[in-house]
């Protein structure tokens, strides 16, 4: 049994014994995704392990010994305060502390000289902003968010933007390029993502918003270059490090990075380094959706830093209730930090959704599991306004489904045909197993085979909707660009796939070996897209890890119309139940930075 044991195998590597059952556990850890072990919980990663009657206590002495705080040692592992690290894990977040505590460090002297830009700017503000009749009695719910969001992005050299969909994440951020190019037209702006398709997203998306402002900041926008993180920083083959280091950071001025929680920590801890400090930095991102695969969930740990929620600086404060308090109602005092933390007037949260509204069935459903409130899913079976709903059966949930996606099937032309089928989505969330992304995909091609003609004797079969799992750049296309085989004018078939300027372009199949079929796709791969109507298939056991709240929310506010979970209520309670946790240094030690 424990040949197979890869922890086992790690930990047997170590010639001190009383070492071996620390290792075990912080191997183990690190599967699940954590920075680091607490040591009050090593014994739990112990349970049916080789290492389960070992006294961990009668180790303790010798294991404090032979480890220390002292990076610079050779030992692959760290204690520091009351967890347990992989030494390579503790340096990641060291720098990543160190990155943050020199970019807040760096902007203090800048950030009364921005208030004094933004004065000048006022006429703009109001102009972009929507005013609303000032409260009598301000109140967190009073304050508009999106303005706070932009002026602390304006006058800070960091500074992070959650919310979820809909909440104005990327209008915000479109008034801020505005902003910033009215003050000057010379800035050096770079867009990036995780992932190829999330940066070409926000760029379509900035195009459109720019619609709103004059032709020299629509010429801005569509000049803006979409990257992913590895493209920016540029990847060196054979390395883990990028050719931009802190020794030779990226030539920019403004760098706005969109699907945050996606990235994992060593690849945000790099790209953080690699920013100049005289470059803003923006971090958008929805902090209840699902953390990055790697490990380590940096971008909800900054998010929950701060105690009270979104805070204001003095400074800004200050300016604020002088500035535009009349027009846009005076800020509450509650704004205003009551504890001391780095990032204090560096997070905004935005709550307001503009595409549902509060009472809306996803708005409630989506708060309903973030709030993993067990009594509203226990009475649960369809919402008012029939936006959200389960399907007990998973053949119904299938036909229905596979019956939708004939409208793109039938479509005779490409490109409509494509909007069509982009409009709809199974999402899975497990790959293997009977309600696994490959039987579903399986059982949704049999279904549209025998009703709808598809013939699937070919592997780029008329029809079939294909996502590529590998950047390509020199054609504009990257990992998870979907396209559909259809003919061209000559009979010749090939994977059409919509390009920025809304009409579709065609490629021959054989250059996409590495591609998959996706009439279904899992949560994670949807992190990011919209859909007009989705269907969700939970898995049948209750006792899935992969199930958790964050990944049930994740695929809810992927709908905007219409959301069908393939579920019953039992399965909806438990899927609820979990949540990600996963263990880091990061916010206890940036409250000392």
């Amino acid at each position: 049994m424990t040949a197979f044991d890869i922890h086992y195998q790690f930990a047997q590597l170590f010639q001190n014994e009383p070492i071996r059952p620390f290792a075990y556990a912080l191997s183990k850890a690190m599967q699940e995704g954590h920075i680091c072990l607490p040591l009050q919980d090593v014994s739990d990663y112990l349970t049916d392990s080789p290492y389960a009657e070992v006294s961990l206590e009668s180790n303790w002495s010798e294991m404090q010994a032979y480890l220390s705080e002292d990076v610079t040692s050779h030992s692959p592992l760290l204690i520091s305060g009351e967890a347990l690290y992989f030494n390579r894990y503790y340096r990641y977040e060291t720098r990543c502390i160190n990155a943050l505590a020199d970019r807040i460090a760096y902007e203090a002297n800048l950030q009364s000289d921005r208030c004094l830009e933004l004065s000048k700017l006022q006429a703009l503000l109001l102009q972009w902003f929507d005013t609303e009749k000032p409260s009598s009695e301000p109140n967190i719910n009073t304050v508009n968010w999106q303005l706070m969001a932009c002026l602390q992005s304006y006058i800070n050299q960091f500074s992070i933007i959650s919310g979820g969909p809909g909440t104005g994440k990327t209008t915000t951020i479109s008034k801020l390029i505005a902003l910033l190019s009215a003050q000057s037209s010379e800035l050096r702006i770079a867009i990036a993502a995780p992932t190829g398709k999330a940066a070409m997203r926000m760029k379509a998306s900035l195009e459109s918003a720019a619609q709103q402002f004059d032709t020299s900041v629509q010429a801005i926008m569509q000049n803006l270059q979409p990257f992913t993180i590895h493209r920016l920083l540029q990847y060196q083959f054979n390395s883990v490090d990028f050719k931009y280091n802190k020794q030779q950071p990226l030539p920019l001025d403004v760098l706005i990075v969109d699907e945050a929680s996606m990235i994992d920590f060593a690849l945000m801890t790099k790209l953080l380094e690699a920013v100049p400090l005289n470059c803003r930095v923006i971090f958008l991102g929805d902090a209840n959706q699902l953390a990055s695969v790697e490990a380590g969930s940096l971008f909800g740990d900054l998010c929950q830093c701060i105690a009270q929620g979104t805070t204001v600086s003095q400074h800004l404060y200050d300016w604020y209730q002088t500035h535009l308090s009349k027009n846009h109602g005076a800020l509450p005092d509650s704004v205003l930090p009551h504890q001391s933390h780095l990032l204090n007037g560096h997070i905004v949260q935005l709550i307001k959704s503009h595409r549902f509204k509060a009472d809306s069935g996803i708005a409630q459903m989506a708060k309903w599991v973030i709030e993993q409130s067990q009594s509203n899913l226990e009475q649960f079976s369809q919402t008012a306004d029939q936006q959200v709903y389960l399907e007990s059966d998973l053949a119904e949930a299938i036909k229905a489904y596979a019956n939708a996606l004939s409208q793109y099937i039938e479509e005779p032309n490409t490109a409509l045909a494509l909007q069509k089928f982009q409009s709809i989505r199974l999402l899975a969330v497990t790959r293997e197993g009977p309600k696994g992304l490959k039987q579903l995909n399986k059982q949704i091609e049999a279904y549209l085979a025998k009703h709808y003609g598809l013939n699937l004797q070919a592997e780029f079969y008329l029809n079939r909707p294909v996502m590529i799992t590998k950047n390509h750049p020199e054609l504009g296309l990257f990992n998870g660009d979907i396209g559909i085989v259809r003919p061209d004018q000559d009979g010749v078939l090939k994977i059409w796939f919509e390009t920025s300027d809304q009409t579709v372009k065609g490629f021959m199949p054989g250059l996409f070996a590495q591609s998959e079929t996706v009439f279904a796709m899992t949560v994670h791969k949807s992190q990011g897209s919209e859909f007009d109507f989705v269907w969700v298939v939970l898995p049948e056991s209750a006792a899935d890890q992969l199930m958790t709240s964050e990944l049930l929310y994740t695929a809810i506010t992927r709908g905007k119309q219409s959301v069908c979970i393939q579920a019953n209520q039992a399965q909806l309670v438990s899927a609820i139940q979990r949540r990600v946790k996963r263990s880091s240094g990061i916010i206890k030690r940036l409250s000392w930075a």
